[in-house]
């Protein structure tokens, strides 16, 4: 595919999936235009302090400095965040299916009881899988998504179970602990 715009520039070209694995509401133009925003006023404002020279400098910064900085940390926060709720969710998810509940159950369970962000992860897994999608597809596409080695572990290991057969509550419990 041919890069156009701010794909072109690798930084900037990672702007829109990073905006929606971080939960910010807004597309990447828009990100940019109050990035132009920030940058415009902060030169307004600092030119007649410190100069044009200056104030360029300052409101380059500013204008894309600071929001991609602030987009960088809310990245890391959700991660850490999903990270931190990944084993409880396969726990639960494991024990659904030590009871006998059906797989997408038992991934909806986490989707409903668990807070974000992994439970609008796995809702997203649930309704792939209820449209159809294959399992190893549906969690290969979370693992896209968030772009985490844990969760591109644990797609890897439905994958293969879901190939060869097995106790998918076991593998799921050892991907908890591990």
């Amino acid at each position: 595919p041919v890069r156009t715009g701010f794909a072109r520039v690798s930084v900037l070209g990672a702007v829109p999936a990073a905006l929606k694995r971080a939960g910010v509401p807004i597309s990447a133009p828009a990100f940019f235009g109050l990035c132009a925003l920030l940058a415009g006023v902060t030169l307004v404002a600092l030119t007649p302090l410190i100069g044009s020279a200056g104030a360029a400098l300052v409101a380059l910064a500013s204008g894309l400095g600071v929001p991609l900085v602030a987009l960088r940390i809310r990245l890391r926060k959700q991660a850490d965040a999903l990270v931190a709720q990944l084993p409880d969710a396969l726990e639960l998810m494991a024990r659904g299916l030590r009871v006998g509940h059906p797989l997408n159950a038992s991934i909806g369970a986490v989707a409903q009881e668990m807070a974000d962000p992994i439970g609008t992860e796995f809702g997203i897994v649930f309704d792939q899988v209820n449209y159809g999608d294959d399992l190893p597809e549906a969690f290969q596409d979370f693992a896209d998504r968030v772009d985490l080695e844990a969760v591109h572990y644990l797609s890897a290991s439905i994958g293969i179970q879901h190939g060869s057969g097995g106790d998918l509550a076991r593998v799921i419990e050892v991907l908890a602990r591990v």
